[in-house]
């Protein structure tokens, strides 16, 4: 959003609250005849007024947006009234500026990005020479050996398989620097 835009927003925003300020106090209700579907504004000194007729060819929904547009508008405001005023409170006491507790970290996928690298299909066979691995789902199973588990789900719930892969892993890297 541009300086601009930000402006004219606020213009706008300036004119709703005017026609809001200018409107206490005003009731609006709606008629129908043979010619159309009336606004009468019940004003708030005890005019009454038919001020706009509505078509007869207007669709309900169009009718309802225009015989309820004071409405609107005080919802509207209202709301971003209510807005504004839990915005300062929130800034004012500071509530909502805590630090969200970290998520814990999916090993399991982890382990699975891993294995669908060519790479790392590479270190394992370093690692545990039984044979050339020459698919994903080959790197899973040698993986899966070398650690002692039945699925990478495992890495997420047991502290000793996880401690088993993140050590394979650190190697993993040290190997890939060529420091292995």
């Amino acid at each position: 959003m541009t300086a601009t835009d930000l402006d004219a927003e606020k213009r706008m925003l300036g004119r709703l609250i005017g026609y809001h300020d200018d409107l206490d106090g005003y009731v609006w209700s709606m008629e129908s005849d043979d010619v159309g579907t009336h606004i009468i504004a019940y004003r708030e000194d005890g005019e009454v007024e038919r001020i706009a007729t509505i078509h007869k060819a207007a669709r309900t929904d169009e009718i309802e947006v225009l015989c309820r547009a004071l409405e609107t508008l005080r919802f509207t405001l209202g709301m971003i009234s209510r807005a504004k005023a839990k915005i300062r409170e929130m800034i004012s006491t500071g509530a909502g500026t805590e630090s969200r507790p970290k998520q814990q970290a999916n090993f399991g996928f982890m382990a699975k990005s891993l294995c669908e690298q060519r790479l790392f299909w590479r270190y394992l066979e370093y690692r545990e020479p039984l044979g050339r691995i020459e698919s994903e789902r080959a790197a899973d199973t040698r993986l899966k050996g070398l650690l002692a588990i039945q699925s990478k789900a495992d890495l997420n719930r047991d502290e000793k398989a996880r401690a088993a892969f993140l050590s394979l892993r650190a190697d993993y890297y040290r190997w890939k620097k060529g420091d292995g």
